[in-house]
């Protein structure tokens, strides 16, 4: 359970100590407060940021020594605390124990070298999902949040080194005087200001264990200088979840309503469910058709796809291949597959990192459903009516619904070589199967549907469900039908009625009487 009451925390002797006669730290000499698990105060409940306050008052108030000096902490809500006169929270393992509630570090000189929002997410993640975030804006690396699940976190989000730097052209390190706080991370981008030759950005692609010193990617200049190098994560914080069989979610700042993330709580709007349409492993999807002929590809010009007879513009086309042709949920399979991968899946000229790329596809229902700018070229054109796609402006569009189904044949008809089968609207606009406006169901290239079986035990057909008005029925409704079969030597005539619905699944079976008196 989380530690709520200060009564549920008591001090340490040393640091060395904590952990073992106390959960609670306070190393005066290096301003600095310490966490570490024991006895009510466990790794995964943590401790509320108003029990810690009100335990470091009440550590104060008591300790002669502690009251000389400055308290170090100040509550600005019940969400929001500031470390200041040099004070901080002492190592990562203690900033992962704090819970429902953000900080700020402020330095001896009122500088603020460190924001921690806490992040929140509430019952909406199963134990095993990995969360991990980017700075969005500059497409950096992915960085794991150190718990997985649903989280109470403070994330640290932006740090400010202000010393003295030595910058180093052949290591391309930056050495410092004071320690990089949390807020830097290996993979992210730094800006450095106020030096003589190295006011630019740099990834971090390596941190000493001190925390002295950085590695980055990028060319320096030789130089010893006072500057700043600033961290800064709060507005382009994008957060994602991608876990096998689960479905996908992601969100922005912008998305959760801010312009940039303070030192307070948010809850972001995380939640993944059980993913049916996932049913084959990775290493399949990687080695099989018809996975292995499928692409995507970004496109800067805007590329046209007609729908029902209109063009319209889109900018992400998934290709499925043609060998064989895929189902929607084959290429669902393979996208989702893809947003996995931490390579380039962009088959096209641009780079696109699998895991850091925005989603393209969910189903709802048996519908899929694309993102804006997203068109998939090759998939089973029994499928197209059931997918709504977006195009670069967002508007929702649909091919014409084709249905399909089969109609299933009983052994008598099937043995029968004379055979035969018609389909009928049972009624069209008053046009009534059993009278002389009868009308033949036409399948979807306006073909009547009938014909001999030649001892077929199932035949399947189309039906044009959005556009077919044959006789003045009203199109886009389910139509009514009765199917005629007979046969001559082997089957008696059968007439069976049914269904033809909007989905890719009608099926009509008919079983006949066999013949016993027919002799040629």
């Amino acid at each position: 359970m989380k530690v709520y009451d200060l009564d549920q925390l008591n001090l340490s002797s040393t640091l060395l100590n904590l952990g073992v006669d106390g959960n609670v730290f306070i190393d005066v000499l290096n301003f600095k407060i310490y966490l570490k698990p024991l006895n009510d105060l466990n790794s995964i409940e943590g401790v509320s940021h108003t029990a810690l306050f009100a335990f470091i008052k009440k550590a104060w108030k008591d300790n002669s020594f502690l009251i000389k000096e400055i308290f170090p902490i100040e509550q600005i809500t019940s969400e929001q605390f500031e470390y200041k006169a040099g004070w901080s929270l002492g190592d990562q393992e203690t900033i992962d124990l704090i819970r429902d509630g953000g900080f700020s570090v402020r330095d001896q000189n009122g500088l603020i070298t460190q924001e921690s929002p806490c992040i929140i997410i509430l019952n909406g993640l199963e134990n095993i999902e990995q969360i991990y975030w980017i700075q969005e804006d500059r497409d950096s690396d992915v960085v794991n949040i150190r718990k997985t699940g649903n989280i109470n976190l403070c994330i640290p989000l932006y740090g400010h080194n202000r010393s003295s730097l030595t910058f180093d052209s052949v290591n391309k390190t930056i050495t410092s005087t004071v320690e990089f706080n949390e807020a830097f991370k290996i993979g992210l981008y730094v800006d450095i200001s106020n030096s003589i030759s190295n006011n630019n950005s740099f990834k971090i692609v390596d941190i000493s264990v001190d925390r002295l010193a950085i590695t980055v990617q990028e060319i320096l200049t030789d130089e010893t200088t006072d500057c700043d190098v600033i961290i800064d994560s709060r507005k382009d914080f994008k957060t994602y979840v991608r876990t096998f069989e689960r479905t996908y979610t992601q969100t922005s700042v912008s998305e959760i309503g801010s312009l940039k993330l303070t030192f307070k709580s948010y809850i972001l709007p995380l939640n993944t469910n059980n993913d049916g349409k996932i049913t084959h492993l990775d290493s399949y999807i990687s080695s099989n058709t018809p996975y292995t002929n499928m692409t995507i590809t970004w496109y800067d010009t805007p590329q046209i796809r007609s729908i029902d007879s209109v063009d319209y513009y889109f900018d992400i086309i998934i290709d499925g291949g043609t060998s064989p042709i895929p189902s929607k949920e084959e290429i669902y399979e393979f996208v989702q597959y893809s947003l996995r991968q931490t390579y380039d899946i962009d088959s096209g000229v641009n780079t696109h990192i699998g895991n850091k790329t925005n989603e393209l596809l969910e189903f709802s229902g048996d519908v899929l459903i694309t993102s804006n700018g997203v068109y998939i070229d090759n998939i089973n054109p029994a499928d197209l009516g059931n997918i709504i796609f977006k195009d670069i402006d967002g508007t929702s569009l649909q091919h014409p619904f084709t249905a399909s189904g089969k109609i299933v044949f009983g052994q008598e008809l099937i043995q029968d070589t004379d055979s035969w089968y018609k389909m009928y609207f049972t009624d069209a606009n008053n046009n009534l199967y059993g009278t002389e406006n009868a009308i033949i169901v036409k399948d979807k290239n306006g073909i009547d549907i009938g014909g001999l079986l030649n001892s077929a035990s199932e035949i399947s057909f189309t039906f044009d469900y959005d556009y077919n008005s044959q006789g003045g029925r009203i199109p886009a409704t389910d139509a009514s039908i009765t199917v005629v079969c007979s046969g001559l030597n082997g089957s008696q005539p059968i007439v069976t009625t049914g269904v033809i619905s909007r989905t890719n699944s009608n099926s009509i079976i008919i079983n006949s009487l066999k013949e016993l008196t027919y002799s040629q």
